[in-house]
C-alpha cells in the first residue's frame, strides 16, 4: 500500500517539477520514503559514453527511472474560425489543446525509444514517468518503484 506523503515531501515534488535537474529532489524522496528497501540512489548517471546519454535516476545500479518533462507549445486553433480548440477532462473541466513539444514530438519520442532500448541492453529495468504523474500521483509512482524493487529482490 502506498505511503501517504507529508507536506514536506509534497513540497519537494513541487520544487522538483520547477528545478533544472528534475530528478534530484525526486531521488531524495525515493531514498527517504523507501528507506531500507532502495539501496544506492544516484541521479544523472551516464551509461553510454558514445551517445553521452544519462539516466535520470538509478536505484541499486539496476533500476533506471526516466522522467519525461517535455512541454507544450502554442494553442491549437480551429482552421475555420481561429478560436482555440478545447478538450474536456474526465471530471468535465475544459482545457486548451496545445501543440506538442519536447518528449511529445515524433522525433523526440523515437530518440527516447532508442535510449530506452540501449538501457535495457545495458541491463537496466526501466520505469518511465511524466512530471505530471509524479506531481499528481507521487504515492502511486513510489508504490510502483517499491513493487519493482521487491520484484527484483524476490520480496513480492
Amino acid at each position: 500500500m502506498a505511503k501517504r506523503l507529508t507536506a514536506t515531501q509534497k513540497a519537494t515534488i513541487e520544487r522538483a517539477s520547477m528545478s533544472k535537474c528534475k530528478a534530484g529532489p525526486f531521488a531524495k524522496l525515493i531514498e527517504s520514503t523507501l528507506i531500507g528497501l532502495a539501496g544506492k540512489v544516484k541521479t544523472e548517471v551516464r551509461f553510454d559514453p558514445v551517445r553521452r546519454w544519462k539516466i535520470d535516476i538509478v536505484i541499486d545500479g539496476m533500476i533506471a527511472i526516466e522522467i519525461d518533462g517535455g512541454g507544450y507549445g502554442k494553442p491549437v486553433r480551429c482552421h475555420k474560425c481561429g478560436s482555440p480548440v478545447m478538450g474536456r477532462k474526465a471530471n468535465g473541466t475544459l482545457y486548451r489543446i496545445t501543440e506538442a513539444l519536447g518528449h511529445h514530438t515524433g522525433k523526440a519520442h523515437a530518440a527516447d525509444c532508442e535510449k530506452q532500448n540501449a538501457m535495457v541492453f545495458a541491463g537496466f529495468v526501466v520505469l518511465r514517468y511524466s512530471t505530471s504523474q509524479i506531481k499528481e500521483n507521487p504515492g502511486g509512482v513510489l508504490e510502483e518503484i517499491r513493487r519493482m524493487i521487491n520484484s527484483i529482490k524476490g520480496n513480492r
